[in-house]
């Protein structure tokens, strides 16, 4: 019985640490995440509007100190639903955003 005990107890810790573990590692954000939410709000600003989803579409080098996060928003403004593609350029040395683009897309 003492056998049995001791393999639960270790068994219930064991998943306990999993699930904690695991729990923790889904609470992470990506790293273009405050870049998203910065695309967002900007275009909100920029057309007035509602955004309805967005995707990213990823990180492409510059220069060696600059990026360029890229995302795709779909929005309504009033009856007209459209995509924005949102470029914001990043500089690495200190993580700040140095200018944002908008292109309305067909």
């Amino acid at each position: 019985m003492t056998i049995w005990l001791l393999i639960w107890i270790g068994l219930s810790f064991n998943l306990s640490n999993y699930s904690v573990a695991e729990a923790s590692k889904s609470t992470l954000e990506p790293e273009y995440a405050k870049w998203g939410r910065l695309a967002v709000q900007e275009t909100k600003n920029k057309y007035n509007a509602d955004i309805l989803d967005y995707k990213y579409e990823g990180r492409f080098p510059i220069s060696s100190q600059t990026v360029e996060e890229r995302f795709r928003l779909w929005i309504v403004q009033g009856t007209k639903e459209f995509g924005v593609r949102v470029r914001i350029h990043v500089r690495l040395d200190d993580d700040s955003a140095e200018a944002i683009e908008f292109e309305e897309l067909q």
